[in-house]
């Protein structure tokens, strides 16, 4: 028989690789993380971002992580998982052309961020209409030029610049008189 010789006996895991793919991705508003392979395969991994064992949510560049957590087996690797800012687009609500004589009125457009969008005018000739927020005044006869972007933020790019023209136009007017009876030919009449 054999006998095992006396003394203490430390056994250490044997070691495991993981290797990280999938290590970025686009700003979606879901939580990302890298996708991990081990070998031997199948092993549990865990994560830690900057810290935090959250994955995280917004664009930016993360140190991630990664540690085999199984009882027979270590192992970790460090690298960087990053989220890369989304595009967005900006639609704007077509403005038909208006009369001189139009009081202020709104134009309107989304962004599909869902980030408010703001506007500015490119009048000619120069200062015919001015905006106020999103209200437009008109104090003159020509082209209008609506511009409506959105400058994006922390995990949007700014979107393209979009444009709408509309023409300002003169005004219809109408004119009523107060009923004239029957005058002969020289006679004066005031009208009010």
């Amino acid at each position: 028989p054999y006998a095992l010789p006396d003394g203490t006996f430390t056994i250490n895991n044997a070691t495991a690789t993981i290797t990280l793919s999938e290590k970025e991705k686009g700003y979606d508003g879901k939580r990302g993380a890298p996708k991990a392979t081990t070998d031997p395969a199948s092993l549990p991994v865990t994560f830690t971002y900057k810290g935090s064992s959250n994955p995280p949510v917004n664009a930016g560049r993360y140190d991630v992580v990664a540690t085999i957590n199984h009882e027979l087996y270590t192992g970790s690797v460090t690298d960087t998982f990053l989220i890369k800012k989304a595009a967005q687009t900006v639609s704007i609500t077509p403005v038909p052309d208006k009369e001189f004589t139009t009081t202020p009125f709104a134009v309107s457009a989304t962004a599909t961020s869902g980030l408010p969008v703001s506007f500015s005018l490119q009048t000619t000739p120069e200062g015919i209409a001015s905006i106020n927020g999103n209200a437009i005044t008109l104090s003159g006869l020509g082209t209008v030029i609506i511009l409506a972007e959105q400058n994006g933020n922390e995990n949007y790019h700014p979107s393209a610049v979009l444009s709408d023209t509309f023409l300002v136009k003169k005004g219809s007017q109408v004119i009523t008189l107060d009923n004239i009876s029957d005058q002969i030919i020289g006679d004066t009449v005031v009208l009010k």
